[in-house]
């Protein structure tokens, strides 16, 4: 048995479930119902970021706009710069932490998480910081068509 819906209002999204009885398909591809909707809505965006920068690209227009070499953005305890090509990476890449700890010097996922939640909360402290982000996000996003 179901159970009721809390809320209902027009044009509201609601969780659909994935299987129907006897654990048959209720939906046949993507495409069909809702689901496929939001997905042929937001996809586009996420391709064209992805194919807008390699992280090799990525890097080396930010190392040139913060005016540093490559190799001293990926070094290890590059301070903040580091972390805002971590950011920009997450952001305009569509690339993993993963991937972008390990072509940031070698650090594995947490620590490339860290490295990002302490810039944002650096971002809320520091106006100079929230600036030098912004510069770089102009660089990376005008290459992004939507």
């Amino acid at each position: 048995m179901t159970r009721p819906l809390r809320l209902a209002y027009p044009g509201a999204f609601y969780h659909v479930s994935c299987r129907g009885n006897a654990r048959q398909a209720i939906m046949r591809d993507d495409q069909d119902g809702l689901a496929g909707r939001a997905a042929e809505r937001e996809q586009p965006a996420r391709r064209a970021l992805a194919q807008a920068w390699d992280l090799d690209a990525a890097v080396e227009a930010l190392a040139e706009e913060l005016g540093c070499e490559v190799a001293e953005l990926c070094r290890r305890g590059g301070g903040l710069e580091r972390a805002l090509v971590m950011e920009c990476l997450y952001r305009y890449t569509g690339a993993s932490q993963r991937t972008i700890g390990q072509k940031m010097g070698g650090v594995d996922y947490s620590r490339a998480s860290r490295q990002r939640k302490e810039l944002r909360e650096a971002l809320a402290r520091a106006p100079h910081l929230q600036a030098q982000f912004a510069r770089l996000q102009r660089i990376l996003e005008a290459r992004v068509k939507i």
